[in-house]
């Protein structure tokens, strides 16, 4: 699989997945249809999803897209969240200052994620926003697994973690480094 994320966020899904080339996916806050997408190698290698994003920028994909703000879904986007697998493979939440607000309107109620990759962008918002995020996934079960991830040209911007029922531990364990450069991590 040949990623096309900014940080190995989408490679990071498929090694906690099992490597499984079928796989269910939401990608919230896609953005550009390749550019840093976090979903679009799994797309690639068969995996299906939803595309969400604020503006209509992502054309071109096969998965369905979705044009709305998801802090407050719309009735198109509550529609394919209620079409969700009970478990989806992977969660992406890249929205800025919004990330909380739209992993708090996902219906985590009905739906587990294996893997979720979360921006707080602590380079340039602090720690309110990340502690705010992990306060609610730690309540939610989730494990963080890779804290504190760093891209090229950025500092702390996101959180990789885990649901423990749906991934091996040896596998989170692996991918627990003492770099925090996403692409060192999953290499």
């Amino acid at each position: 699989m040949t990623s096309t994320s900014q940080a190995g966020q989408d490679v990071y899904a498929h090694i906690l997945s099992g490597k499984i080339s079928q796989g269910g996916f939401v990608d919230i806050g896609c953005n550009d249809a390749t550019f840093h997408s976090n979903s679009a190698a799994l797309e690639f290698i068969g995996w299906v999803g939803v595309l969400v994003d604020i503006a209509p920028v992502c054309v071109g994909r096969r998965s369905p897209f979705v044009c709305c703000d998801a802090t407050r879904p719309s009735d198109a986007l509550l529609a394919q969240y209620a079409a969700l697998p009970p478990v989806l493979g992977y969660l992406s939440v890249d929205c800025d200052e919004a990330t909380l607000g739209a992993l708090q309107a996902f219906p985590f109620d009905k739906v587990q994620c294996q893997s979720i990759t979360t921006e707080h962008d602590r380079y340039r918002l602090g720690d309110g926003p990340r502690n705010a995020i992990r306060k609610f996934l730690f309540e939610l079960g989730y494990e963080l697994v890779c804290a504190d991830v760093v891209a090229e040209g950025y500092g702390e911007f996101e959180d990789w973690w885990a649901y423990p029922r749906w991934s091996s531990r040896g596998v989170r364990d692996q991918l627990r480094s003492q770099s925090k450069i996403g692409k060192e991590i999953v290499k």
